[in-house]
């Protein structure tokens, strides 16, 4: 195999700063950016090889189809030259996750570190963390015998109240307890595809982080003060807390911080495109239910006309009709001889009913276009409210009214501020009904356009 610094080449990639393959042995070498870590994958036909080394983005490669695939086996090389220094982004505080060792993240990930013993490498650590021995707390023991923790306040079924702070036979006090780990030097994403490599290849850590939070804040959730020196351990437990959230949030903020500036500057493209073409959605829309609102008034009218000139028509027939029978009645009568009873019916001519008059349509004229619809809702009119001054005449209207008793005067107390939703909702449920004097509502279209498939 030829020698390590001869395959790799330097790569642009947030997670690797080298690349290489090894074709005598199939070999698929990565040099990871932030541990420095070389991975040789086993077994790597030559066109995979290729279409790894000549993707976009080797990150995103390697996530999609090597990341926690166990079909991939490699082994970690030992670089014969020395190791070089990093390239870019200065290291988070170490102290950021000083407080997590090595224990910690296997307990998650049974693999973690393995690779440090297997290079005859020893562990990197971080400064040691002074805290607070938890043991004087007994925060992490249980009494085999009662199966709770020491210093608990049991209730009378055996559920533990809460934990109880007081001094300790013992030694007791504040204790700076050493925790090295093997967590290497993180580095500060410098953008949006490094922050996301990162958190995968951090996954172990992150979620040892998480998980002693969780059961550090659980045991701190369980204290409770019972005499002075448990107050003072109480007070140095604080402080221990208030270090450890900082230290979480020093360690793992500037991943958020990097995303969230690439969020903002992504929402910020998409309004620049969507914007103007939202304005022209708009405009085109109130074009449309301007033009169908127009028709469904000329509409309304001619059925209005159409309406009154079928019972204009009607009154009409009915009048001839009843002149008809009143007249032959008439006849009959003076035939008859009955000319009282004819000058009778001559004055007062016989009921005839109205003729039945026909519904009138008239159909619209705007077209029905497949994916868009226009619904209606009927809304108070705010111009009615939109100034101070109009706003007073409207309160001045609906008070008149119920000083003439048209309105109910509970009623409009409720309604005197104008709270528009509560009014909106009214006059949705009555439409033309709606009542409330110096308020008016007002149908208001709005159009929906379904995307073509």
């Amino acid at each position: 195999m030829a020698s390590t610094s001869e395959i790799l080449q330097p790569v642009t990639s947030s997670m690797f700063s080298r690349a290489g393959y090894d074709s005598d042995n199939w070999l698929l070498l990565l040099e990871f950016k932030s541990t420095g870590e070389i991975r040789a994958y086993k077994d790597v036909a030559p066109e995979t090889a290729d279409q790894a080394l000549g993707s976009k983005s080797l990150g995103s490669w390697w996530n999609q189809n090597v990341r926690n695939v166990p079909a991939w086996e490699y082994e970690i090389i030992v670089p014969a030259e020395p190791e070089r220094p990093k390239e870019h982004a200065p290291s988070v505080t170490a102290s950021g996750a000083g407080f997590i060792t090595v224990d910690d993240i296997q307990a998650v990930d049974a693999t973690y570190g393995i690779h440090e013993s297997a290079m005859g490498l020893e562990p990197t650590t971080w400064p040691t963390y002074g805290g607070i021995a938890r043991g004087d707390f007994g925060v992490t023991e249980f009494d085999p015998a009662t199966g709770h923790r020491p210093n608990s306040e049991v209730d009378d079924d055996g559920s533990v109240k809460m934990q109880i702070l007081e001094a300790d036979s013992g030694a007791g006090g504040i204790a700076s307890i050493p925790q090295p780990t093997v967590m290497p030097a993180w580095t500060a994403p410098e953008n949006a595809a490094e922050a996301l490599d990162l958190l995968y290849e951090r996954e172990s850590e992150i979620d040892a982080i998480i998980a002693q939070a969780k059961q550090v804040g659980a045991d701190a959730l369980t204290v409770k003060v019972k005499d002075a020196d448990g107050r003072v351990k109480a007070s140095d437990l604080l402080n221990d807390l208030v270090d450890r959230k900082d230290k979480v949030v020093e360690l793992l903020d500037p991943f958020r911080k990097t995303l969230h500036e690439a969020y903002k500057y992504a929402g910020e493209r998409v309004a620049a495109a969507k914007d103007p073409l939202e304005s022209a959605v708009k405009h085109i829309k109130a074009q449309c239910i301007s033009w169908d609102n127009e028709q469904a008034r000329l509409r309304a009218e001619e059925q209005r006309k159409a309406r009154e000139a079928a019972e204009a028509e009607a009154r009409r027939r009915q009048e001839e009709e009843r002149q008809r029978i009143t007249l032959q009645e008439v006849q009959d009568k003076l035939d008859a001889g009955e000319t009282a009873a004819a000058q009778s019916l001559f004055e007062n001519p016989v009921d005839v009913p109205l003729p039945y008059v026909q519904p009138q349509y008239v159909p619209s004229v705007a077209p029905v276009i497949d994916g868009q619809s226009v619904s209606q809702k009927w809304k108070v009119d705010e111009t009615l409210i939109d100034t101070d001054e109009k706003r007073l005449e409207s309160i001045m209207t609906l008070l008149r009214a119920v000083k003439e008793g048209k309105y109910d005067m509970r009623t409009a107390a409720v309604q005197l501020d104008w709270n528009l939703p509560s009014l909106n909702k009214l006059a949705a449920a009555l439409k033309q009904s709606f009542f409330v004097p110096g308020l008016a509502a007002v149908p208001v279209s709005t159009m929906a356009v379904r995307r073509k498939k």
